[in-house]
């Protein structure tokens, strides 16, 4: 087949899903340029999976890998076409690459790198947006895995076309990443000027910090019914300080002066010039103001406030939820003053109002110091293991063991002393929720 097979793998937090919803809209136009882009299913939000699907299927266990049917088929299609060039797109294929690479030796595989620090946290915001995560950010954000896990597959498959974009503002050639891409692939990108004009619309977009802190805190709840419609909703409120930061400012510093020295090192050892505007643009990083997860009442109340305004019932389903989950743990008690506390009438005279059961937290001592020294000595834990952490671990086997009453004691007393405590929040709910039903089927 004397034709060029393009792969965009992303990665993700790269701008795949503007990309993406551009070239479905525009198909027509990629093939009167010679370029093949299959169609492929995009949401309400122009976010898609991009074309995974078009020649992955998923295992056993849910995860994709590749269909060499499916992809045979898709190369025989576009042999068959008008077509010069076959262009696929998809964060998925990241994962992807040394598979695909063994069946596609000679196409050439396009990938963007963007500041580790703004992914790190570009990722948390996506977590917290759409999958349910409510955990305070934690990150090793001194890493930078992108570039490790392209050195790796170089290393694995050899002779790899791999051609790499810097990712940010003011990086991209045309001023979008598609008029970059385009770029790429073609040899007069002129011709894209009017095509690329509108090109600039966002696609999932991030949250402002109080969006996304209201929305981490809700995450707590079983919401997950609800979740997209809420997210739906969330991402047309407008931004408010989004340039702040969770990562305190001289984290960010020592963080960054890591991200040059292994960047420089990636560009050297691989040859990499095209990565040079990335180096330059992380030695002149701006540091962010810094800004912790503590929101306060006000700016949680203008959320809950736009969201009442905008949608009332969907807020009101939200309420009845946060109502019926009093007795959990939140990291930040402001959040309770959006959902305060109501004595609804019960319009239905004819049967007996029940008061509703509701289970405190366990009211007995707190663990002794001592005794958590005395185990540190015995079990030889690492002087830099802090007690909340033990406790949380040990809240953990108490839990696995059935032994509930005593985990939320211990748990509980983790996050008395670190309220952050990121073990003891993943379980902390989930052990009070267990305590609450074992009180309510001795009643």
């Amino acid at each position: 087949m004397n034709k060029n097979v393009v792969i965009h793998f992303g990665p993700g937090k790269t701008g795949s899903s503007a990309l993406q919803a551009w070239c479905n809209s525009n198909t027509e136009t990629l093939a009167q340029h010679g370029i093949y882009y299959p169609a492929h299913a995009v949401d309400a939000n122009g976010v898609s999976s991009g074309n995974v699907d078009a020649i992955a299927k998923r295992d056993a266990k849910g995860n994709r890998t590749l269909d060499e049917k499916k992809l045979n088929t898709l190369l025989a299609e576009f042999d068959h076409s008008d077509a010069q060039t076959l262009l696929l797109s998809s964060e998925f294929f990241f994962p992807m690459l040394r598979d695909i690479h063994a069946q596609l030796p000679d196409a050439a595989y396009i990938g963007y790198i963007r500041d580790p620090l703004e992914l790190h946290e570009s990722d948390y915001n996506q977590r917290v947006k759409l999958h349910s995560y409510f955990l305070p950010f934690h990150a090793p954000v001194g890493s930078f895995p992108v570039v490790d896990a392209l050195a790796r597959v170089m290393n694995d498959c050899k002779g790899i076309d791999l051609r790499l974009r810097p990712y940010g503002k003011g990086l991209f050639i045309g001023g979008s990443i598609i008029a970059d891409l385009l770029s790429v692939l073609l040899s007069c990108k002129e011709k894209f000027e009017l095509e690329t004009a509108q090109c600039s619309k966002v696609v999932n977009s991030s949250y402002d910090y109080a969006t996304r802190e209201f929305k981490r805190l809700l995450n707590y709840f079983p919401i997950e019914h609800l979740e997209v419609n809420i997210h739906r909703l969330l991402q047309k409120r407008p931004l408010e300080g989004s340039f702040v930061s969770v990562v305190p400012e001289k984290t960010q510093e020592t963080a960054n002066e890591a991200h040059v020295k292994r960047l420089e090192i990636f560009i050297k050892n691989r040859r990499m010039q095209s990565l040079l505007p990335l180096l330059d643009a992380l030695k002149q990083r701006t540091v962010k103001s810094y800004k912790n997860q503590d929101a306060g009442e006000h700016d949680l109340l203008q959320v809950a406030s736009w969201l009442t305004q905008e949608d009332k019932a969907l807020f009101e389903d939200i309420a009845q939820i946060v109502d019926a989950h009093r007795h959990y743990y939140l990291d930040n008690p402001a959040f309770w003053a959006c959902f305060p506390e109501q004595d609804k009438p019960n319009t239905r005279k004819w049967w007996k109002r029940e008061q509703v059961v509701v289970t405190e937290t366990v009211a007995e001592a707190s663990i002794c110091t001592q005794s958590i020294a005395t185990f540190k000595q015995r079990a030889k834990v690492a002087a830099n293991v802090h007690p909340p952490h033990i406790l949380a671990s040990m809240g953990e086997f108490a839990m696995f063991n059935g032994h509930i009453s005593f985990a939320e004691q211990l748990l509980s007393d983790a996050l008395a002393r670190n309220p952050k405590q990121i073990l003891a929040l993943r379980l902390i709910n989930e052990v009070r929720s267990k305590v609450r039903g074992s009180a309510n089927a001795s009643d």
